[in-house]
């Protein structure tokens, strides 16, 4: 029998929002300051009581659940209106936000 590896489950598979999301961090760990200061506007104006301790205050660049599930639905408020900033177009933080926005 000739079994082939297809590797980890996809992030999306996950149980939560927030287990997919620790997901796509662990897969895409040279994306996270990259994307901490591309979401840092959105995050930490419109979405601050969320992300303060995963973007905004402490220096990591670990987005928790909560704090990406706030700008993912955050309204076009002037914080939060190019909420992706340059990440879509960045070849090392594209990847990650693909993955973020497959988590349900």
């Amino acid at each position: 029998m000739n079994m082939i590896d297809a590797g980890p489950a996809a992030c999306s598979t996950a149980l939560s929002f927030s287990v997919c999301v620790e997901c796509c961090n662990d897969r895409n760990p040279a994306a996270l300051p990259i994307f901490q200061g591309a979401v840092y506007g959105c995050a930490c104006s419109d979405c601050y009581s969320l992300c303060s301790a995963t973007v905004c205050d402490t220096g990591v660049s670990r987005p928790s659940g909560g704090c990406l599930m706030c700008v993912t639905q955050a309204g076009d408020t002037p914080g939060c209106s190019s909420r992706y900033g340059n990440c879509a177009t960045d070849v090392t933080c594209a990847p990650y936000l693909d993955c973020i926005k497959t988590c349900k």
